[in-house]
């Protein structure tokens, strides 16, 4: 699939992406080694109030998923 592919209102059904806490901080440490995603009392006094997954580890675990689909 292509970006172009996409139209407005494609809805996909893919299973719910579940990102563990131990492999997110992994693989935060090793690629996006900043306290947002690693330091758990700095996130806290964040917007977020929690550690987040880095993006780019969000976006590939929801296109794994759709990947599953195809």
């Amino acid at each position: 699939m292509y970006f172009d592919d996409i139209r407005v209102g494609t809805t996909l059904n893919i299973s719910p992406a579940v990102i563990e806490k131990e492999k997110m901080m992994a693989f935060a440490r090793e690629y996006d080694n900043i306290p947002i995603h690693t330091d758990e009392d700095y996130a806290k006094t964040t917007p977020f109030g929690q550690l987040i997954a880095p993006g780019v580890m969000s976006f590939m675990c929801v296109w794994a998923k759709y990947l599953e689909v195809e």
